[in-house]
């Protein structure tokens, strides 16, 4: 799975960039959303990472949908994570397509697993080159 998000931007200085996020998420900006619960999770604190993801997937952010995805399967979640990975590519959202076929091919079924990482590949995203390892 891969996080994308805050991290190259923020390193070193997450104490301040938490303190920007937070302005912008009460003012209600989506993405800051995402970006700060992708920085607490990060930071080890992914109950609040959650709790921000899903203000956001509520609203209807498919990036929220995704990172959502990736912290629910690095915490052991499989069912939920691929349950939230699935709405965010039924979204579009190509980088879910990718982490959805990974998680697929980690429980064994990589047909399905094909056919995720497919979608991604024919929409263009070049993490799809998994695609090749699934055989």
């Amino acid at each position: 799975m891969c996080w994308p998000g805050p991290s190259e931007c923020v390193a070193g200085r997450a104490e301040e960039a938490e303190s920007f996020y937070r302005q912008a998420v009460d003012a209600g900006h989506g993405g800051a959303m995402v970006n700060l619960g992708v920085l607490l999770a990060e930071t080890g604190r992914a109950e609040e990472a959650e709790s921000l993801f899903h203000t956001a997937v509520d609203a209807g952010n498919s990036d929220a949908m995704s990172n959502l995805g990736v912290l629910l399967a690095e915490t052991g979640r499989a069912e939920e994570a691929e349950a939230s990975f699935r709405q965010a590519a039924g979204a579009g959202h190509s980088n879910a397509m990718v982490n959805l076929g990974i998680l697929l091919a980690k429980v064994g079924r990589a047909e399905e697993a094909k056919a995720s990482i497919r979608r991604a590949a024919d929409g263009g995203h070049t993490d799809a080159v998994n695609l090749g390892i699934l055989g």
